[in-house]
């Protein structure tokens, strides 16, 4: 179904068994939540089993065929989900959850992680900027796993006799895999544990300019083109383990300079309505690179 110019497309999972969806009651059936199918590319969503604690990961790939709009399902193995949540605590379970939100009152899956395992997580509702509640105890927070500079620190419930323990969590990449680490602040290897020490920076320079214009002129002199690049971030941060450069470019646009060109504009950032309303609106650009040292003879990156 669509709205506004938006197709959106929701799915229903029906036992093996089902063989007739009308004599099963598609009324009862547990959908899943809208999908946004208009543009072309690919998303991982979670889809819960009907009266099941199963999930499955579905590979949604969107593309173009001649005037149609191709659709593709494709169930996906766990290991490829977008996400993981390591817990490397030794006594906190962890309760996840993709946050509650106007496009998902309330969430089906939710998922409890042991003390030492971990879980493949992708988010079961397509929205604009989604959030993991991340629950230890009575207390919760939501994180943006995207954020691959995100660190912090929840209180969870100890024992008794002692007081509430702080929880310490970061997201880190594994491949193309977005990993969100939680682990005891007071375990003893804690400090002398390899991902602690890269977390102890020893260099970081931050570089912010307003705005940077280029021009391409040939022999005649004539101006051909004229790229224009607004607040600029440039990032490096270096630790015993690991070394990231970041870029953000908030605004970027390349004119067609020729005076009897019919398209003025070449290139510049396209926003969804809801980003549009947004008081800042989302980067033009942004490349985050790290580099993990260490490794003898080869240079590893994400």
């Amino acid at each position: 179904r669509g709205g506004r110019g938006a197709r959106l497309l929701s799915l229903c999972a029906l036992h093996e068994a089902s063989s007739s969806p009308a004599r099963d009651g598609l009324d009862v059936a547990d959908w899943s939540n809208e999908l946004p199918i208009s543009d072309v590319g690919e998303m991982t969503v979670v889809c819960r089993l009907p009266n099941e604690r199963r999930r499955i990961f579905i590979l949604v790939s969107v593309s173009i065929e001649g005037a149609a709009l191709r659709v593709n399902l494709t169930e996906q193995p766990p290991q490829l989900a977008p996400y993981r949540i390591d817990n490397l605590t030794h006594t906190h379970s962890l309760l996840v959850t993709q946050s509650p939100c106007a496009a998902l009152p309330q969430p089906r899956v939710v998922e409890e992680v042991a003390p030492g395992k971990r879980l493949h997580f992708a988010w079961e509702q397509v929205v604009d900027e989604p959030t993991l509640a991340l629950h230890a105890g009575n207390n919760c927070v939501h994180l943006r796993l995207d954020d691959l500079q995100l660190v912090g620190g929840l209180k969870a419930a100890a024992f008794a006799d002692a007081q509430p323990e702080v929880l310490r969590y970061r997201v880190v990449t594994d491949g193309p895999v977005k990993v969100l680490q939680v682990r005891d602040s007071r375990r003893a290897d804690f400090a002398a544990s390899p991902d602690a020490a890269e977390g102890r920076l020893r260099l970081k320079l931050d570089v912010q300019l307003a705005a940077i214009g280029l021009s391409l002129v040939d022999t005649t002199p004539r101006e051909l083109l004229y790229l224009c690049l607004s607040s600029i971030l440039f990032s490096y941060q270096a630790s015993a383990t690991r070394a990231s450069s970041s870029v953000v470019v908030q605004g970027m646009q390349i004119d067609n300079a020729l005076p009897e060109s019919t398209f003025g504009v070449l290139l510049r950032p396209h926003w969804s309505a809801s980003e549009d309303r947004q008081p800042k609106k989302p980067p033009a650009l942004e490349v985050l690179v790290q580099r993990r040292l260490g490794y003898a003879r080869m240079k590893f990156f994400d």
